[in-house]
């Protein structure tokens, strides 16, 4: 028969679960985005104390890249924006011409993974670089089932790797994304 005592202390496994909020940290969305997820796959538990393979299992479900790691993020705004169009086109597959039998297809990626890594600042940046991308045609901003998505246009690949650091329009977005953030857009 449990004592008192025993019957109040906490069970030590639930103490190494972790807590919603504590998994949407780690992986940089909100914590609703970890219930929906979890919820789709019915694999939420009644207590929400997640195990580390929940960790895991929201970040495939959610399709969640982390682009840029630590310092490796160009400082300069130009290299900043073409970087992020190479990580684009590469990561989305599409900077080898599809074979002529191929239609091009439209690939998308979260919205957050062009981001994921980059300080505020950086962020903020790149956002507004994006929105202009999307507004020159380059891009499409859809809405998915794992949440807000950049598309890249095929047939903008050709374009999209003319803008190369120092390029004239690399220098033209940079300037546009400036004057944005100047006129405190």
């Amino acid at each position: 028969m449990a004592t008192e005592v025993e019957t109040q202390l906490p069970d030590l496994a639930s103490l190494r679960k972790l807590r919603v909020d504590q998994v949407a940290r780690w992986l940089e969305i909100h914590p609703y985005e970890v219930i929906r997820a979890l919820v789709q796959q019915e694999a939420l538990p009644a207590d929400l104390r997640l195990e580390t393979q929940h960790v895991e299992q929201v970040r495939e479900l959610l399709g969640l890249q982390t682009w840029w790691n630590g310092g490796e993020a160009p400082a300069r705004d130009g290299d900043l924006i073409a970087a992020l169009i190479l990580r684009l086109t590469t990561r989305l597959a599409i900077i080898g011409d599809p074979p002529d039998s191929a239609p091009p297809r439209p690939l998308s990626t979260r919205s957050d993974n062009l981001f994921r890594g980059l300080d505020p600042e950086q962020q903020m940046f790149l956002r507004r670089a994006v929105n202009h991308l999307v507004k020159m045609g380059y891009l499409d901003i859809v809405m998915t089932a794992a949440g807000l998505s950049v598309t890249l246009r095929p047939e903008s690949r050709r374009e999209l790797r003319l803008l190369v650091p120092g390029s004239v329009g690399i220098q033209a977005l940079v300037a546009r994304t400036r004057s944005e953030h100047d006129d405190g857009g």
